[in-house]
């Protein structure tokens, strides 16, 4: 029982988020992460509380994340990840997701998602499945600064929709990490399995563009920035996050 407190290593993290969705419409979230590793096996659990002020109404959702990483085979690893949320009108959802890696440099990975929601209406519940496909490629250029390429096809009752993806990420001081990112074409209702977001808002998202800050201030203690802008057909929304994070302990 010592063997095993002394041989596994915690990083909690913790993001405060601000979100401006248009004048009257306000949204704010708190999120908590942690990682868990034993034996080379990486454990995640994560709760993220999100509050929406309306001019007409307020929307309260709570998403729960849990995790699990390892590397079963020389250059192959998976990754499995399973999403619960449900909001304050009623609405509640599932997703599951399962991602198969191969390779060190290039990192070729394959990701499915099955997500099924359900949304309350007057006199009845109606619910809905869709199914995402999203392949990636990560190279590291001198094998320091990632580069990833990708795309997301998801699947729904009425339409399918096809994006791409991109990041590069960079170290312009010692103690300073930035990654731009960004995706283009239609996505709806789509699940980041990495970043353990779920994108449930009822609307079609055209694009988004991100800028990531990761400052080490002492050992194992970093504070992060997060810029981001998501455009829809008809409105954008723009999220200013701050973040604390803990390597291990």
């Amino acid at each position: 029982m010592i063997f095993f407190i002394f041989a596994m290593t915690i990083s909690p993290s913790t993001y405060f988020t601000y979100g401006d969705i248009s004048k009257e419409t306000k949204g704010y979230s708190i999120a908590t992460y942690w990682t868990i590793e034993y034996d080379k096996n990486y454990f995640l659990f994560a709760y993220n509380h999100y509050l929406e002020n309306g001019q007409s109404d307020n929307l309260r959702q709570q998403l729960f994340s849990v995790g699990y990483t390892k590397e079963i085979l020389p250059r192959v690893g998976i990754r499995a990840t399973s999403f619960y949320l449900f909001t304050s009108n009623n609405d509640i959802g599932g997703t599951l997701s399962a991602r198969l890696f191969y390779g060190y440099n290039p990192v070729l990975s394959l990701g499915y998602t099955a997500s099924t929601y359900s949304k309350q209406f007057q006199n009845s519940r109606r619910f809905y499945n869709t199914f995402q496909l999203n392949p990636e490629c990560r190279y590291y250029l001198f094998n320091k600064f990632p580069i990833t390429v990708g795309l997301y096809y998801t699947k729904t009752p009425n339409e399918n929709y096809l994006a791409y993806s991109g990041s590069f990420g960079f170290n312009p001081f010692t103690k300073l990490n930035l990654s731009i990112g960004g995706i283009y074409g239609s996505v709806f209702y789509y699940t980041d399995d990495r970043l353990l977001i779920v994108n449930n808002r009822p609307n079609l998202q055209k694009g988004g563009l991100s800028v990531n800050a990761k400052c080490s201030l002492i050992k194992n203690l970093r504070v992060a920035l997060i810029l981001q802008k998501d455009i829809y057909r008809t409105y954008n929304v723009n999220y200013y996050g701050l973040g604390i994070e803990i390597n291990e302990f």
